[in-house]
């Protein structure tokens, strides 16, 4: 090929270049439809900080590519940037999390993204710094994130003084989560609970499952994921602990777990937050393919602190009822009606009727998606009747 013929190609490449498709909008669209309006990314904090990343990362490249003329995050529904909030909203305490699904109990977050966000909508303010990481490359070694990351991180704003929205509650209508926050006593708690259905996206059964973090330990925990391998995508996904309900707090009805489909969804009773305070009220009775179940009703209340769930159970049969509760760190029956959960640094106790409910501690292997392994514990608390009510109140130490 002559010079004259690498001129006129190397003049269309950046004249092809110099003319945005129209593709970049319509990704756009597509890709925002995978959030409800309410922002919550249902798979987690981790596939936010991935998906919600990379969209950063193209829009930064393509407006500044464009001299401006194309802003994936101009959006006058106000959309983007309550996607942007989605990580303000879900911290709980120290670096626990609102996990559920395939999300880890604890995360940390590119100070860099961040602060791009921040500086994009200035509403939402800067994370705590205990929520920033440190290492600016992730485990997968991508190194694109990591190079933007050490760029945009040089003009951080300063950080939050303490958690975000301290004091706080979010309730995600689309996603069915609860959140809230307290300081109580020198403690600072956080509370989450969910909906949803059981065809999510990184689905696990976990109708009615919740979290209680206590100073940055998650002591009544979602389990996150597990490893990634065949089994773990395929059709015996749910035998697996961290994935079908048995490895959650929820109930289990008759030895039968929650059942993985769209119509297994919660009813949503009520949803009322202030800061510090919660009242999350679900039908979760739809995920049980039980005969004779008439309704399942969890309501949590949450205030000052101390997390206090019930549950009212309606059968034309008698039902043999587990109250199940997962929880990373050793579980102790204390004394008849009380148990307690001890992590490292803060312990959750537990009271429920012991003349109704007989309690026992199991443990169980789980293995981690980094392929690393640990025991799990469980409090199960059983209990036989065609009605039943139950009532579990959390106080930290």
């Amino acid at each position: 090929m002559d010079r004259a013929s690498l001129r006129r190609r190397s003049d269309a490449c950046r004249s092809r270049r110099r003319r945005p498709r129209s593709r970049p909008p319509d990704a756009k669209d597509c890709f925002l439809a995978g959030y409800g309006d309410d922002g919550a990314c249902s798979e987690g904090l981790g596939y936010w900080t991935y998906g919600f990343g990379f969209f950063t990362i193209y829009a930064d490249a393509l407006h500044r590519r464009t001299g401006g003329r194309i802003d994936l995050f101009d959006d006058p529904t106000g959309k983007i940037e309550e996607i942007a909030r989605f990580p303000h909203r879900v911290q709980l305490s120290g670096t626990a999390i609102a996990a559920f699904a395939d999300s880890p109990p604890t995360h940390t977050l590119p100070p860099g993204l961040v602060a791009r966000l921040s500086r994009r909508f200035p509403g939402i303010g800067m994370l705590p710094e205990q929520l920033l990481d440190t290492e600016p490359v992730d485990r997968p070694g991508r190194w694109g994130p990591g190079l933007r990351d050490m760029v945009w991180a040089n003009e951080l704003p300063v950080p939050a003084p303490a958690s975000a929205e301290s004091g706080g509650g979010t309730y995600f209508p689309d996603a069915q989560w609860m959140i809230v926050r307290s300081r109580t006593a020198g403690r600072e708690v956080g509370f989450a609970a969910k909906g949803g259905h059981n065809e999510e996206p990184h689905n696990h059964n976990d109708l009615g499952s919740f979290v209680v973090a206590v100073d940055g330990e998650p002591l009544l925990a979602e389990l996150g994921a597990g490893f990634y391998n065949g089994q773990y995508f395929g059709p015996d996904r749910y035998d697996i602990l961290c994935t079908g309900s048995q490895g959650h707090s929820v109930p289990l009805l008759n030895g039968t777990v929650q059942r993985a489909s769209r119509e297994a969804a919660a009813e949503v009773l009520a949803a009322e937050h202030a800061p510090g305070r919660a009242l999350f009220r679900i039908d979760i009775s739809a995920a049980y393919p039980v005969s004779g179940l008439t309704s399942l009703v969890r309501e949590f209340t949450f205030a000052d602190g101390v997390l206090i769930l019930r549950d009212r159970f309606g059968a034309q049969t008698p039902l043999d009822i587990t109250e199940r509760f997962m929880s990373f760190a050793p579980i102790e029956v204390t004394t008849p009606g009380e148990a307690l959960i001890r992590g490292d640094t803060a312990a959750l106790r537990l009271y429920y009727d012991a003349s109704a409910w007989q309690p026992r501690v199991n443990h169980y292997p789980h293995v981690r998606q980094d392929a690393t392994g640990t025991t799990v514990h469980s409090l199960d608390l059983r209990h036989t009747g065609a009605t039943a009510q139950f009532e579990l109140r959390a106080h930290p130490e």
